[in-house]
This record gives C-alpha cells, structure tokens and sequence, in this order.
C-alpha cells in the first residue's frame, strides 16, 4: 500500500526484511523531548510553508520516559558542524559540542526546555589578570585589596566615608595627593614605605615650628651635609647610601692627609660585605699609578678566593716585569694548583715568549711528582713542534737512579724517537759502569733494529779487548742469526787475525746445524789462502761423523784439487776398523782410484805376514782392456770378450782345467799348470 503520509512509491514489505510504515507528522515548530513523545522512528518535518525551519527530525527512540529527536537535515539555514575562538576548530564528538565554564570566573547554565544556553559571571569571581574600567568603578560595600596595587593614573580616588583598605599590595597615586587631619601611613608593618623616590622634584617634609622626626630606615634622594656625619650611630636599623635604581655614583674618599677610609666589621659574624647583592657588579680595588699598593691580609680564618662555575681568574696579565710570587718563603703547607675533578686545562708558562720555568730548581730534597696519580692520558715533556733545544733527564753529577716505565703490573708502551731520523745514543759517553736491557724478563720480546732497516746496527765495536755476550745465560736460549732473512750475508769472525771462534757447546748434547737450506748454496769452511787447520769430531771417542750421507747428486771432494803436497789419510787409526768405501746400497757405482794421467803410485795393502787383499768382485779389469775372471767350473764362450782375458776355476780337479785364456772372442783355452 502507499503511505497517505509520505507520497512515496514504495509499497509495504518493498525491502526485503520487511517493515512498517514510517509516519511523518508536519508542523512549524520542531519537535520536543518531552512534550512529542511519538514511536520510535517517527519522522516530523519543520516545514518552511508553515513558518518553520525545513529541519527534518528522528524519533531515535525512548529512554527515562522522553523521546530523542534528532534532526536528519541542517534545514535551510545550513549545517552547525565545528565550533572556533576565530583560530582553532572544535569538532563535534558524538554530535555534541561542550561549553564549559571557568570555576570562580565564567558559569554556563543549560536549560534543555528552552533550548539554551547562559553564560554569566561566577557569584564571586576571581580575576586571573588585570581590570581595565573605562568608566567609574563603583563599590557599594566597600573596596579591599588583598594582594596586587591600585593604580590611579588619572583622575582621583574619593572617597566620602568608610575605609581604605589594602592589607597587601601597594597604593600608588601620580598625581596630587593631599592628606589633611591625621594621616597614619605603614604604622604597623615591616614593609618599606617609600615617600618620593621615583619622581624629579623635590619632597618637602616639616615645617619650621614642629619639626622634622625620623625613626627607623631613610632614604634620601640628595643630601648635602659638610662637617662631621652620624648615620645610625645608635640604631639598629639598616643603614643605606645611595640607590640601587639610580644612574649616578656613590663616592666615598678621603682628604690627603688624614687616617684615611676606615670600614671597621667590629668582629661582626656576617663580615664586610662589598658588592655582594644579586647584580653583575664590576668591582676595582687600587689603580695603575705610580707607587700604590694593595694588601690582603688575613688571620688564622683562612683566605678564600672564588666565583662562579665559569669565572675567570686574572692575576698579574698586564705585567711585563716585576714579580709574582704564591707561597711563603718558608712555607710547610700544600700549595695546589688546579685540583679539580673535572676536565680542565692548568697552563704554566703557556706563552709565545722563551720562558724560564723552574720547578723544585732550588730544593736539595724532596721529591717532584708529574702525573703521579693518573691511570688515563698522555704526560709529554718537550716540544712537539720545531724544538731545537736539548732535554735533560737526570744530568746530575750525583749518583742517581732514573726509572723510565718501572712502575706496578700494568704493561706499559714505552716509545723513544719518533719517525725522523733519530740519533738516540745510551750510555755513549759514559767509559765505565753497565748497560742492561730486558736482564729481568722471564717473557716477553726484545727487538733490537728496524724491520725494514737499511742502515748498519753494531753490537760491540770496540778497539779494546771485550766480551760480546749473546744468549749467554743457562737457560734453553733458542738463538737465531739472520734467520729469516732470504738474501745478504752473515759474518761471523770475518777479520780476526788471531784468537778463537767457537761454535756449539763444550758439553752439548743437541743438535748443531750449518748449512741445512732447501736451496742450491755453498758452505765453505776454512775457504782462505791461510794454512788453515780444520778439525773436525777431532777429539771426541765415540760418536759419528757423516759428510753427504743424504745427497743424491752433487759431488763430495776431500783434498786439494790443485797443487796440494801433503798427506790425505782416511782411517789412519791403529784399532780395528772397517774402512767402506762405496758400498752401500743398490746403485752402480764407479770407484776411481788414482786414474789421473800422472804416474801414480798406487799401493793396496801391505807386506806384512798374514795380511790379506780382498777383491770382492767376480771379474777384475786391467788396461787392455783385459779381464780376469773367477768362478766355479769351467767357462762359457760367452765370458770371453777380449784376447787375454783370463779365467781361474775355483773348483778345478786337473792341471788342464786350472785356468784358462781368450785367444779370440767367445773363444777359451786352457792352459796347463804344473799341478
């Protein structure tokens, strides 16, 4: 069906859960909470031909027994959507905007049956700033000022009977004020009253029958007194000169003659207090003319010179001669300079000038401490620019003893020179005494010499008869000369003319090693033109002496090659010896035995009863060539390689199968022996 009140095509149960009809009831006025209190869902229009607004309104439903409209348009005026104070928006929360009030200043009152909202003053407000009146303030019960000033800049302050009052703050009036009868002004507090100090005319209090009585604290804008002045000579009030607000001096001097300035503290416990308020006050004591003097002097209360956390302290910087001395002549005290426990920088003799800077330069005694107590930083001594001057440590003539990096457990980097080139030179004067290096280290490294060094570095190079000691203590000493190093020379005793080397130990049971590279080298012993005696295993009685025993190619020579003249001996021992002479393992070996071009001679074995010359092999050659053969039986052709060769049979029962001769190749006859 079609609603009779909204002409609308849709028809009842159009959507698809179903429904009921939506009534909306047109009037001027816009709906009440409590008066129209209609079904839930109702719709009411304002309408605009009837005088009214064009809102249209929503019954949301009923709590607490009243309706809650809404409206669902901003009729014709438009939408209220944000609130401002002419700079910041407020956003609805909820569609509802909050007007609040300030407690004692602003009340906002809301009436939801009139649909409205008053603001109105507190019953008793309280004033956050000042009150500006353009017109007359009038107090009908009274005016009272609990704290803060009533300033009347123009006009006047009548007032035709009661009181007033001001129990704190100030009453200040500009212009004329006129007081008749009896005026009572600050009679009972301890506030200062103030009569005439701000303005540029003159304060005429008395007159001249009554007189002019003043008690308590005065200030005086300008006085003029000559001969002698008593201010509070009785009193025990405070006693001001001069104004702290004004633009002109306070001067306080003495004649020529005369005792002087005297500011006596009487022993007083707050003491003589000069320039000591809140201000930043410049305070001069004493002049640069001529002779003038300043004294400090104090007891046994102690001196104390401070400021603030970052003052600076000037003492003697406009001097170019004279003195400055800190400390007494014969003091037993401490002196300290710059004992802080912050960060800071204590400068001494910090200038551009060649300064003289002397500590301790004077006492016999005692001890100089530089950076004793500190466990972080650097202490440098001498110039780290262009410093050409000497620094001496420990120059003395008397015997001293100077520690360098000698303190606690902690391991300590101790560099001398830099990167230039340095001459460092210890003990190079000195003709007598000792020089150690590292003779308490159990570990640690020692280096001696550059890592790329390409200068020369000279143990005991003495004209005088020494001792050059190295890896001369008991301990298992690993020393190594030249040992890494790929190319060079080493030297050992290389321009001796007499005394003796000796390399190894006297009782050593280890291992000594001359020569063991993988490399091609030479090692040449006793390679001079000298008559050289070497020696070698030469005492020892046991033991073993190898030469070549690993090699595999290479030559070994033992004798002169050249001229030589003397006498080579190979186990000239009188105990029973076996002599090898090339008769290990399974190679060929070829064995030359006086087969020079010369006319040697060759002697093998002796003629001594019972000696014996074995020939351990089975075939002998001699020059020809012929060969002699030995062996059991008779011969194959075979064996018979040159005219001549002969052949002995070991096991031969007759004269004719004895031996036998090659007359040609592969051919053997017998010859017949006697038996």
């Amino acid at each position: 069906m079609t609603s009779p009140m909204i002409p609308s095509s849709f028809q009842y149960n159009d959507l698809p859960w179903g429904g009921q009809l939506v009534p909306m009831i047109i009037a001027k006025s816009a709906p009440s909470n409590t008066v129209n209190k209609l079904p839930d869902g109702y719709l009411w229009l304002s309408d605009l031909t009837l005088g009214g607004t064009g809102t249209v309104y929503c019954q949301l439903g009923t709590t607490s027994g009243q309706a809650n409209w809404a409206s669902l348009s901003s009729g014709a005026a438009g939408a209220l959507n944000t609130l401002s104070d002419g700079t910041t928006l407020v956003n609805p929360v909820t569609g509802n905007i909050q007007i609040l009030g300030t407690a004692s200043e602003i009340v906002v009152t809301s009436n939801p049956a009139s649909h409205n909202l008053t603001i109105s003053l507190a019953g008793n407000v309280v004033f956050p700033g000042s009150i500006s009146a353009a017109t007359t303030i009038t107090a009908s019960t009274g005016l009272t000022v609990t704290t803060g000033n009533v300033l009347v800049s123009a006009g006047n302050v009548t007032l035709t009977s009661g009181n007033l009052t001001l129990s704190s703050g100030n009453l200040a009036v500009t212009g004329t004020s006129s007081l008749q009868g009896t005026a009572n002004i600050n009679t009972s507090t301890a506030a200062v009253t103030n009569i005439g100090t701000g303005g540029t005319g003159a304060v005429n209090i008395g007159n001249t029958t009554g007189g002019v009585a003043i008690t308590g604290l005065e200030t005086l804008g300008s006085l003029t007194a000559n001969g002698t002045i008593n201010l509070n000579t009785t009193g025990n009030g405070v006693t001001t000169i001069g104004n702290a607000a004004g633009s002109d001096s306070t001067i306080i001097q003495s004649g020529a003659t005369g005792n002087g300035i005297a500011i006596n503290g009487n022993a007083n416990a707050t003491g003589i207090l000069i320039g000591n308020d809140a201000n930043a006050n410049v305070i001069v004591i004493g002049n640069l003319t001529g002779a003038t003097s300043l004294a400090l002097q104090v007891g046994t209360g102690n001196f104390s010179l401070s400021g603030a956390t970052a003052s600076t302290y000037t003492i003697g910087t406009g001097a170019t001669t004279g003195t400055i001395l800190i400390g007494s002549t014969a003091q037993t005290g401490t002196i300290t300079l710059g004992s802080s426990s912050g960060t800071n920088i204590v400068n001494i003799a910090a200038g551009a000038g060649a300064s003289t800077v002397n500590i301790a330069n004077a006492q016999v005694a005692g001890a100089v401490n530089i950076g004793a107590g500190m466990t972080t930083g650097t202490i440098t001594v001498g110039g780290t620019g262009l410093q050409t001057g000497t620094i001496a440590i420990g120059i003395g003539t008397g015997a001293q003893t100077i520690n360098l990096g000698t303190g606690g457990t902690g391991v300590k980097t101790i560099a001398i020179g830099g990167t230039a080139a340095n001459v460092i030179t210890l003990a190079n004067t000195q003709t007598a005494g000792s020089l150690s290096v590292g003779t308490a280290m159990t570990t640690g490294t020692i280096s001696i010499g550059g890592t790329a060094q390409t200068g020369t570095m000279t143990l005991g190079s003495s004209s005088g008869t020494n001792i050059v000691n190295i890896a001369n203590g008991s301990g298992a000493t690993t020393l190594n000369i030249a040992n890494v190093q790929t190319a060079g020379s080493v030297n050992v005793g290389a321009g001796m003319t007499s005394g003796t080397i000796t390399i190894g130990g006297t009782a050593q049971t280890g291992t000594m090693t001359l020569g063991s590279s993988s490399g091609t080298n030479s090692l040449i012993i006793a390679g001079g033109s000298g008559a050289t005696t070497v020696t070698i295993a030469n005492s020892q009685t046991g033991g073993s002496v190898a030469i070549g025993t690993a090699m595999t190619t290479g030559t070994i020579s033992i004798g002169g090659t050249g001229l030589q003249t003397g006498t080579i001996s190979i186990a000239p021992g009188t105990g029973a010896q076996i002599v090898n002479i090339a008769t290990g393992g399974t190679g060929v070996k070829t064995i030359n035995i006086g087969t020079g071009s010369v006319a040697d001679v060759i002697n093998v074995g002796s003629s001594t009863t019972g000696n014996i010359t074995n020939l351990a092999s089975a075939i002998t050659s001699l020059p020809g060539p012929v060969y002699i053969y030995t062996g059991a039986g008779a011969p194959g052709n075979g064996l018979a390689l040159h005219v001549g060769d002969i052949y002995i049979n070991t096991t031969a029962a007759s004269a004719t199968t004895r031996m036998y001769i090659a007359t040609a190749a592969s051919t053997w006859t017998n010859v017949t022996c006697a038996a």
